[in-house]
């Protein structure tokens, strides 16, 4: 009573008081790790009347490890944390020798190891301020409780500087929680990060790569829509819901019913039906049906197009099993760059065999040598999926279709030739010795050039090119006007010749061969 009278004496509470608060600290209030609980309780007071509270507990731990696993956990995390960091230095010190900074730190892996490590710094300091303050709350608290129930106002002193420490250890002991939870979604985002390393997981890291861009996008449509169900929402049945009396709260509300679908249409519609009904109706089919479906769909859409994209088809259970075998063979195991460095020797053979790399390597595992073909074999298969799309097949079609379209032709104006003359048409002059003159000169039918030429040169051998097979850009169409052959242009071949022609050719033969 005397210290009610105290803080009424000195009008610690009046009209103009809009906020109470009352603080008071409770020693052990739980069995296990020793520790003090902070309980804070605040009194808000409107100018209308009304009264609203909040509650508050923090707990002071006397002991920072309750065990000595968990001891021996943070010890390990701080070791990783500065091997980490070390490694982070030793490659930022690297690019910037190769003026490639900037571009390491645009790099968003890189930007989250760098996050990580400064980050877990800042919380290793974070923690030692909590080890400190509660040093001083241990000391404070031994001095109060040696003097048990006799605490007089002399004591007053060693009470305020209890509750100014005890706040502060409180205040520390908070931030290091929301650090620790925020800190933890990081290392969350790090964890996917290292997915990449494995093809069937890297299609989700990849995926979520994709999407950031289509997330914004569908972000700038969707944020503007929402605020206004939210405000309208806050208008229309803020006096009949206290879920969405407020803004803040309403964010909460509409935001669950976008993703349940769930609502009070009992409470919605006593402040007016038609207007409830409309605003209803108009989310639902708007933001559920629309909205929510469309962003559904561009998350399945883009995984479906990084699956596509996806070179190999490894499972988990399969890189598991790799990394046990390579951890059994760590001695043997041959280096990845080893083998690089000899294949890309000057003097090696075009077509490596596995009997050549174990020539090079004696001591590699045959898991290895195995493992090494067989995932060659497979990205060649790849490779060549992805060579033979459907536009390239389209156009090697197309140009199926050309040759074949210009061999008909060709083959049309030779049938209506040696359909009006088949003796003539296939007939050569006779070749003139070198430096001599014909007093009369041959001439074939039509003035056009014999389809057969010096037999001296029939057995010369032309270099096929991609025009002749189909593979050219254009093939060649046959026109009206005569073909002018090279001399030394091979000629027909046998297989195309009928067999009264090769008659006729065994002829012409023997007869200049006689002369």
């Amino acid at each position: 009573m005397e210290r009610l009278q105290y803080f009424r004496n000195r009008v610690w509470l009046d009209k103009d008081s809009e906020v109470l608060q009352i603080r008071l600290y409770l020693l052990n209030p739980e069995l296990g790790q020793p520790n003090m609980e902070q309980v804070t309780l605040t009194f808000f007071m409107t100018a209308g009347g009304s009264i609203y509270y909040r509650r508050d507990f923090q707990a002071i731990f006397f002991e920072i490890f309750p065990n000595m696993a968990c001891m021996v956990a943070d010890g390990l995390f701080f070791c990783v944390l500065v091997f980490t960091g070390a490694l982070q230095v030793v490659v930022l010190w690297r690019v910037a020798r190769e003026r490639k900074l900037l571009e390491y730190l645009l790099d968003i892996r890189s930007l989250l190891e760098l996050t990580v490590v400064i980050v877990g710094l800042y919380f290793c300091y974070q923690f030692y301020a909590v080890f400190l303050t509660k040093e001083k709350t241990t000391d404070i608290v031994s001095q109060i409780r040696a003097k048990g129930w006799d605490i007089s106002d002399a004591d007053q002193a060693a009470l305020e500087d209890l509750f100014d420490i005890g706040d502060d250890a409180a205040g520390d002991i908070l931030s290091l929680r929301l650090l620790a939870a925020n800190y933890t979604l990081i290392l969350t985002f790090r964890f996917f990060a290292n997915f990449r390393a494995q093809p069937q997981l890297a299609i989700i890291t990849k995926t979520l790569g994709a999407l950031i861009v289509e997330i914004i996008h569908f972000i700038v449509v969707f944020i503007p829509a929402f605020l206004i169900y939210v405000t309208s929402a806050t208008l229309l049945f803020g006096r009949n819901i206290e879920d969405v009396c407020t803004f803040q709260g309403s964010l909460g509300y509409i935001f669950r019913m976008a993703q349940e679908g769930e609502f009070d249409w009992e409470s919605m519609q006593e402040e007016n039906y038609w207007s409830s009904a409309i605003w209803v109706w108009s989310f639902v089919v708007f933001v559920n049906m629309l909205l929510i479906n469309l962003l559904i769909a561009i998350i399945l859409d883009t995984y479906k197009e990084v699956q596509r994209k996806q070179d190999s088809k490894e499972a988990v259970w399969n890189t598991l099993y790799q990394f046990w075998n390579r951890l059994i063979s760590m001695r043997k195991w041959v280096n990845e760059q080893a083998i690089v460095r000899k294949c890309s020797e000057p003097f090696h053979p075009d077509l490596l065999e596995p009997d050549y790399l174990k020539e090079c390597f004696p001591n590699m595992p045959e898991y290895q040598l195995g493992l090494l073909f067989s995932d060659t074999a497979k990205q060649m298969e790849i490779q060549s999926d992805k060579d033979i799309n459907t536009e390239k097949l389209v156009k090697m079609a197309g140009s199926l279709m050309m040759s074949v379209g210009g061999v008909n032709k060709s083959l049309k104006t030779i049938m209506e030739e040696e359909s009006k003359d088949s003796l003539q048409s296939w007939v050569v002059g006779k070749p003139l010795p070198s430096g001599s003159e014909s007093e009369f000169p041959v001439q074939h039918k039509g003035n056009k050039p014999p389809r057969i030429f010096d037999p001296t040169k029939v057995e010369e051998v032309q270099e096929v090119d991609d025009d002749d097979i189909g593979l050219g850009p254009d093939p060649v169409e046959a026109t009206n006007e005569p073909a002018v052959e090279d001399e030394a242009a091979a000629p027909v071949e046998e297989e195309w010749k009928p067999v009264w022609l090769r008659e006729v050719d065994s002829m012409l033969k023997a007869f200049l061969h006689h002369d």
